[in-house]
């Protein structure tokens, strides 16, 4: 269907850009209108790119918190871990039919609370499960996470902000 839903967006944002934003002299208008021109550029890209990015956040958190649980399944003390993280293994993916991004939105929620709540016990069980096999891997699997979900949200933020700024 044409024009897409990010080609409206980049549109408006051209012609604000364009006609509107030179026309406005008064200094806090012209601020609250760059940012606007801003959020046009940051909306079009999320229109892009934002779906994509969820699945892939979505997949990685799904692969780490399995690791999670493979390890918090195998090591004693490790309980409280693996409440945390087992509701969320346990949860079926999607059949591969479309979903908005409001759903996956809601599941990248849901499967990041889980990991946020599996660092806090293994953070907790770390005195008594610090050294035991596989220890290391899990907390390097859940870093390098961290690291790729700060990089797909910077890749929606950094390009959408360029220009004269207010």
């Amino acid at each position: 269907m044409r024009p897409s839903a990010e080609e409206i967006v980049r549109s408006i944002a051209a012609t604000f850009d364009e006609y509107l934003l030179p026309e406005i002299d008064e200094p806090f208008a012209h601020s609250l209108a760059l940012t606007v021109s801003n959020l046009l550029r940051h909306v079009a890209l999320r229109l892009e790119q934002e779906g994509p990015m969820l699945v892939a956040e979505i997949a990685d958190l799904r692969a780490v918190l399995a690791e999670i649980q493979a390890f918090a399944g195998a090591s004693p003390g490790c309980d409280a871990v693996l409440a945390r993280v087992a509701p969320a293994c346990g949860a079926r993916p999607r059949d591969g039919s479309y979903v908005g991004i409001s759903e996956l939105h809601d599941e990248a929620a849901e499967l990041g609370w889980a990991l946020q709540h599996a660092i806090h016990a293994l953070d907790g069980a770390a005195p008594t499960v610090a050294t035991l096999d596989g220890y290391a891997e899990v907390r390097q699997s859940i870093r390098r996470h961290l690291r790729r979900s700060l990089e797909r949200e910077g890749a929606l933020i950094v390009p959408a902000f360029t220009g004269e700024r207010r």
